[in-house]
Parts: C-alpha cells; structure tokens; sequence
C-alpha cells in the first residue's frame, strides 16, 4: 500500500493535487499508519474506517481531477489509493 501511494503521490505532485498526510510522517507515524490499516477489523464500521483512512487520502479541488487521478492510478497503473 505505501508502495502504490508513493506512486500515486509522483503522478499527484506534477497535477497540483493535494497529497495525503501519510506522504509528510515520519517512520514511526507511518508505521503506526499503515498497522492501523492492516489490522483493521472486519466489523469496523464508517467511521471507524475513514479515520483509519484519513491519513491516506488524496485531496482534490475539482471532481474532474479526482476522475482523471482514478482513470490513472487505479486504472491505467492498478494501483491502490484513496480520495
């Protein structure tokens, strides 16, 4: 998952679009970050799953840009991320 988000990141930063949280931690947060993905449970519920998500997500302006990121990254490069 960090993997695909670095990527999606590279791609993001030549669009101006705004990066997820996850792209300015530190190791330790990081690794706190991707744990609480990882180990989420199963029953978690809306809430629960946005504030575990909230660290990675990718931010954007216009709804055109957020399909024109999906159409790339998602798509065209199968990588995993999240707006």
């Amino acid at each position: 998952m960090v993997q695909d988000c670095k990527k999606a990141a590279d791609w993001l930063v030549a669009h101006r679009v705004h990066l997820p949280r996850a792209g300015s931690m530190g190791e330790a947060q990081l690794t706190e970050a991707v744990e609480l993905w990882e180990e989420r449970p199963d029953e978690c519920d809306e809430d629960e799953m946005e504030a575990i998500l909230e660290r990675f997500k990718f931010r954007f302006e216009q709804m055109e840009d957020m399909w024109t990121f999906f159409n790339e990254i998602r798509d065209t490069r199968r990588s995993l991320a999240f707006c």
